[in-house]
């Protein structure tokens, strides 16, 4: 890309994690903190991001169950937001267990091989072109917009790189939760896990769905308890949303949070 790179500097969990990131470009949202903490799981995984952005889910599974996770590679388009996730692994000291390719999760047999992995996750594009909020950065456009890609694409490139009964996790605009069932089953992607998201008690539609499948997993799913991220509307996150900000120090100290 052309378009010079602002960086800042930004935390989580206190400042134990450190996360830079495009000042005007693609910034990380409460959808990947959402995703990264629904993937519960993960012994003696492999594990790929799909379109990683700077990394910060790869930072923040590797902040949580380091001692669970064999790797996370993940592969990114744009190479501004590939070179950001370097530098974020360097940063937070989690190189050797973190490794991004630039490239197309598109088409993912130019880089992998069949069954490779044994969880994939992705935060992908959730707008339509001509949809959602403009932007006129491309980095955030491109992020954010479906110009690249489509479910049915993810579908059938996660079903070539997970490994049998491997698990895949997504999050997805609530609205669109049949057009994601539909794309995934038709490769044999089974959903196993399924939690609807609500910016508030009260409010009156799910805004998004947090869902895992297992590739040849047979019937069965589990449709969790909502999560609300907030516990009234305009106030502050609830109790569940706010532990996923906490350091390791807070959260697993059994100490709960108000």
């Amino acid at each position: 890309m052309k378009e010079q790179q602002e960086i800042s500097q930004d935390s989580l969990f206190n400042g134990e994690l450190v996360c830079y990131q495009s000042k005007h470009g693609y910034r990380f949202s409460i959808d990947a903190v959402l995703l990264a903490h629904f993937c519960q799981d993960l012994r003696r995984s492999t594990i790929l991001d799909l379109g990683c952005g700077c990394g910060v889910i790869a930072m923040i599974l590797l902040y949580r169950k380091v001692e669970d996770i064999v790797h996370v590679h993940g592969i990114e388009y744009q190479s501004n937001l590939a070179a950001l996730a370097e530098k974020n692994g360097k940063a937070n000291n989690i190189a050797e267990k973190f490794t991004i390719t630039l490239g197309d999760y598109t088409t993912l047999p130019d880089y992998y091989g069949p069954e490779s992995f044994t969880h994939v996750i992705c935060n992908p594009p959730f707008y339509s072109v001509g949809k959602g909020r403009p932007s006129a950065n491309e980095e955030n456009y491109w992020a954010r917009h479906q110009v690249h890609t489509t479910i049915d694409d993810i579908a059938r490139n996660v079903a070539y790189v997970l490994k049998n009964k491997g698990l895949f996790a997504i999050i997805y605009p609530a609205d669109q939760i049949g057009e994601l069932l539909s794309a995934l089953l038709n490769f044999n992607l089974q959903p196993k896990k399924i939690q609807f998201v609500y910016s508030y008690p009260g409010a009156a539609t799910a805004t998004l769905v947090l869902a895992e499948f297992k590739k040849n997993g047979g019937s069965g799913v589990k449709v969790t308890s909502p999560l609300f991220i907030y516990r009234h509307q305009k106030g502050p996150y609830s109790d569940e949303v706010a532990k996923m900000y906490q350091p390791n120090s807070i959260v697993f100290s059994g100490c709960n949070v108000s």
